[in-house]
């Protein structure tokens, strides 16, 4: 008899998940979408089962498919899994509290280590387990904490809806872009999906395409999750205990210390070249050539203007723009906005209250 049940999907490369149909096919787990595409086909000898997560919901991944994981909430099928040969890493409920106590030391000292030796990739690994959906919840929290000088007019928005269309047509990258009134030439991807793009960094710009290089850069870190796993790494010890029993509630704690904390922390190096290369395949399809962004950076290394901040947030300056310089330039498409809507995003701010520093916006 073949076992099927609901499942998500996430593929360890964006934020993204999927429902699909999971079911036992002699030796092989199968995940198909509705239209029936199929997904997973992974042995299910080879297959580890983390039943002690989330609160029932047991995580299934297969060393040949990297990153990837199929999350399920069928006790039943999990059970069958484990009867076709796949190792569950779990314990009766009986014997599970206590098996948790005799270990919690040993696993908190080789935590200890790894937490000072490995940072980055250890709370890489934990957001990239933290569902989608989880993350999404905290952009609520993160749109409050900044709403007071949030810029919305009613041009503004359907420029920087007309920008965001023209970068992400598909809108794969779940972002919530807006523009605050903030004395700093900046942009900031936050946890949550939440991108910033202060009004000091639009006057700074001299063509839409310099913006839109800017947002094409945040909106890559939103899609390899780098500002929650920036938001991890700050509370390391106590983030990656809970996250391993699947309490993702001490991860999601959104106060103004915390949004300044990951608003200020560095990327680094390789999460800033990952989001660089990104940036520039997304400005590539959109018929948007990487010259705009590239005069954008070579003028802010040129300034000694103490608002500006993106450098010292987005390190290598001269690094940067020589990647950028040796990309194939796309076959330039339409303006990616008009004069009007231009100066409409220029505009925005005209009646928000200012902050005068990063302090100021979230406090």
């Amino acid at each position: 008899m073949t076992d099927v049940t609901e499942a998500t999907f996430m593929d360890g490369r964006s934020a993204e998940t999927e429902t699909v149909r999971a079911r036992i096919e002699g030796p092989y787990l199968v995940a198909s979408r509705e239209v029936g595409a199929e997904l997973v086909r992974w042995p299910i000898g080879q297959l580890h089962v983390d039943a002690l997560n989330e609160h029932g919901v047991a995580h299934v991944e297969w060393p040949g498919a990297r990153d990837a994981v199929l999350a399920l909430r069928d006790p039943a099928f999990t059970h069958a899994l484990a009867a076709g040969g796949a190792r569950v890493h779990a314990l009766p409920f009986g014997r599970r509290a206590a098996a948790i106590g005799l270990g919690s030391f040993v696993f908190f000292a080789v935590l200890l280590g790894l937490a000072y030796l490995n940072s980055g990739v250890v709370s890489a690994a934990v957001a990239r387990r933290v569902p989608a959906e989880v993350e999404r919840a905290l952009s609520p929290r993160m749109q409050a904490l900044v709403a007071r000088h949030t810029c919305r007019t009613v041009a503004s928005d359907a420029a920087l809806a007309e920008l965001r269309d023209r970068l992400d047509p598909d809108h794969r990258v779940r972002a919530d872009v807006r523009i605050v009134n903030l004395r700093v030439v900046n942009g900031y991807a936050l946890p949550g999906g939440v991108v910033l793009l202060t009004s000091d960094l639009l006057a700074e710009a001299e063509s839409p395409d310099e913006v839109a290089g800017v947002l094409a850069h945040e909106l890559a870190h939103v899609e390899r999750r780098d500002a929650l796993s920036q938001m991890i790494r700050n509370t390391l010890l106590g983030a990656l205990w809970s996250a391993t029993l699947g309490d993702y509630s001490g991860l999601m704690v959104v106060d103004p210390k915390t949004a300044y904390d990951t608003a200020t922390l560095s990327f680094s190096r390789d999460e800033e070249a990952a989001a660089d290369e990104a940036s520039v395949d997304r400005l590539t399809r959109a018929g948007i050539s990487t010259r705009g962004v590239s005069r954008f950076l070579q003028r802010l290394a040129e300034s000694d203007e103490d608002r500006v901040t993106w450098l010292s947030t987005h390190p290598s300056p001269a690094d940067r723009t020589a990647i950028l310089a040796a990309q194939r330039l796309a076959a330039e498409g339409p303006p990616v906005l008009d004069a009007n809507a231009f100066a409409d995003l220029k505009m925005a701010c005209t009646r928000t209250p200012e902050a005068g520093s990063v302090r100021d916006l979230f406090f």
